[in-house]
């Protein structure tokens, strides 16, 4: 107690209070805006990977059958964002015919077990990849380019926010039933008879003895 008769108080204004929590506000506000973007640029950076992933392994599996098959049947699509069927024909491993199916959504690979059964592989991929499909001559090859879809615009409900959207591209060109003709091809340089000019055990000429 003072001369006066008043006790001193000690603590915080108000105007200190409401200072304090401004800044707290602030300091909030940019530590949650910074952590949603490192979560987004994550997010993106995993989904770009697992495009990546799956683009390698279809284009593994595409070459791969593409060198079994004796010839390939193109389907052209329908419509715009319709898909594009592919068969591929005479497999020289004995395996039934395959079919891919290439869509916005991914491309589906099928093939038949037995009469009504069949084997599927999806293979996905950022929604609204476009698909260009070719079957080119001298040599018979195939030519499949993917890229992912332009940004859509603000009227379109139906497309998907921005986070989801991945960069894409993919371009796979295979010459078709390439390791049979590798494989004729040694076979008949392994079963070509020896030259006639190549000297021989029997038609080598005797070599004079020195005295």
């Amino acid at each position: 107690m003072n001369l006066l008769g008043h006790t001193r108080r000690t603590g915080h204004s108000l105007i200190e209070l409401l200072v304090v929590m401004s800044i707290s506000i602030v300091v909030l506000t940019l530590a949650v805006t910074f952590l949603s973007r490192m979560m987004h640029i994550h997010s993106q950076s995993s989904r770009f990977l697992q495009a990546e992933r799956t683009g390698l392994r279809l284009s593994r599996q595409l070459r791969s059958d593409l060198l079994l098959a004796s010839h390939v049947g193109l389907t052209e699509q329908a419509e715009d964002d319709g898909p594009i069927g592919v068969t591929l024909y005479g497999m020289q491993n004995g395996d039934p015919n395959i079919d891919y199916h290439f869509s916005p959504e991914g491309v589906l690979r099928m093939t038949s077990v037995s009469d009504d059964k069949y084997s599927h592989e999806n293979y996905r991929l950022p929604q609204g990849t476009r698909w260009r499909v070719q079957l080119l001559s001298e040599p018979d090859r195939l030519v499949v380019e993917a890229i992912s879809a332009a940004e859509a615009s603000s009227s379109d409900r139906r497309a998907p926010p921005p986070a989801w959207r991945v960069p894409f591209e993919l371009r796979v060109e295979q010459v078709v039933g390439r390791l049979t003709w590798d494989d004729s091809t040694d076979d008949d340089a392994a079963a070509a008879p020896p030259a006639d000019d190549a000297p021989t055990a029997e038609n080598e000429p005797p070599q004079e003895e020195s005295p």
